[in-house]
């Protein structure tokens, strides 16, 4: 699996660093990490930063810092989105008793919120899916901004980071990694929920 994954990088790398070079590259990054967090599509955008970080290595920290910004502004598309959808399924589709355990869900994730989007953010998991429960159940959006641009932040900073260190197989590295970080992160979260 990892020569695989280092295999397509190598490729996608080599094809398109032309045209990461030029002035549209830092875009169509920026949008593809835009619609990865808006809307659920099979994109995933570490490759993408990885492919660009190969072709401009001197401009990594600012690849991390687009690409974390037009993710968040996607994760908060999302949230817009699961928000308005809410009204109209509240209205409609909710019978009294799907009501009530809806209720009790949105009111776990409204009170854990931060560690709730922080987690999804860094993790593996779809980030999209974290904008949309968050918008649906009306969480603090000013909490699910701040959890994203630090979760974001920190998973497309390790991305960068270790491209810039180790080239081509950054991606398999930073696979390992996040998975390793995820793991402590959420056992640290859910300590802090058990305790609070």
């Amino acid at each position: 699996m990892r020569i695989f994954i280092t295999t397509n990088i190598e490729r996608a790398a080599s094809s398109t660093s032309g045209f990461f070079r030029t002035k549209y590259g830092i875009w169509f990054l920026a949008t593809v990490s835009f619609l990865e967090s808006a809307f659920p599509i099979p994109l995933v955008t570490d490759p993408v930063l990885v492919a660009y970080i190969l072709a401009e290595r001197l401009k990594w920290v600012r690849a991390v810092i687009v690409t974390t910004l037009a993710s968040v502004l996607g994760g908060v598309a999302a949230y817009l989105m699961a928000a308005g959808f809410y009204e109209v399924l509240s209205r409609f589709a909710l019978s009294p008793d799907m009501e009530a355990e809806f209720t009790t869900i949105t009111t776990v994730i409204q009170e854990g919120v931060f560690w709730f989007t922080l987690a999804g953010a860094f993790t593996p998991v779809p980030y999209t899916i974290i904008g949309l429960a968050a918008g649906f159940t009306k969480a603090n959006i000013l909490m699910f901004i701040a959890a994203s641009i630090i979760g974001r932040g920190l998973r497309y900073a390790l991305v960068g980071w270790l491209t810039k260190q180790f080239g081509k197989q950054a991606l398999a590295v930073a696979r390992r990694r996040i998975l390793l970080v995820s793991l402590l992160g959420v056992g640290l979260g859910l300590i802090y929920l058990y305790l609070h």
